[in-house]
């Protein structure tokens, strides 16, 4: 399968583009080659090669002094200190779903297990039909979703949140979304 970069314009092979599990066909809009042109340039944008060149030869210096190496690992030991004393997880990542409402945990498990169990099948987006994530209206009813992309997806909790913010009644999917009721 080929796939035009939205940079070169070049039809290329699905191989030649970055795989990203967020839009529709898995791949990102540029290939490869692009990206690593645009990456480069923001690169060497920031730092001069000069600039470069002292930070790696003032870096190798300090690491042959001990002392430097000593207070380095303090200043680790002391991070993680402060990380877990606020219930962080060592090898928590960010953004990672570790620390959320547990019924909303148990209703993403359950949809989980429904879909590995064969109870429930994957859809895709309501709105573009692109690959997409279950989103729960209502965590008191874990299998009722609605099946939204990414972008659909961050669409419906932008306006939940202002719907909050606002103290108003936030619109359903099928009006925010001008969808036919299901």
């Amino acid at each position: 399968m080929e796939k035009q970069c939205t940079k070169c314009g070049e039809t290329k092979a699905l191989t030649e583009y970055y795989t990203a599990k967020g839009t529709c066909d898995g791949h990102h809009g540029s290939c490869k080659t692009c990206m690593s042109k645009k990456n480069k340039a923001r690169y060497q944008g920031m730092v001069s090669p000069e600039l470069l060149q002292r930070m790696n030869e003032k870096y190798h210096e300090k690491k042959k002094d001990p002392e430097w190496l000593v207070s380095q690992r303090a200043k680790v030991r002391e991070r993680r200190r402060k990380k877990i004393e606020a219930g962080i997880k060592r090898d928590q990542p960010k953004g990672s779903l570790g620390t959320v409402d547990p019924i909303k945990k148990k209703a993403r498990a359950m949809v989980s297990n429904a879909i590995r169990d064969g109870r429930m099948v994957r859809q895709p987006c309501l709105i573009c039909g692109c690959k997409a994530a279950a989103h729960h209206e209502d965590y008191s009813a874990p299998l009722s979703v609605h099946w939204l992309c990414t972008k659909h997806h961050m669409d419906r909790h932008v306006h939940l949140n202002a719907a909050e913010t606002l103290k108003i009644k936030p619109l359903t999917i099928e009006e925010q979304f001008n969808l036919q009721p299901r």
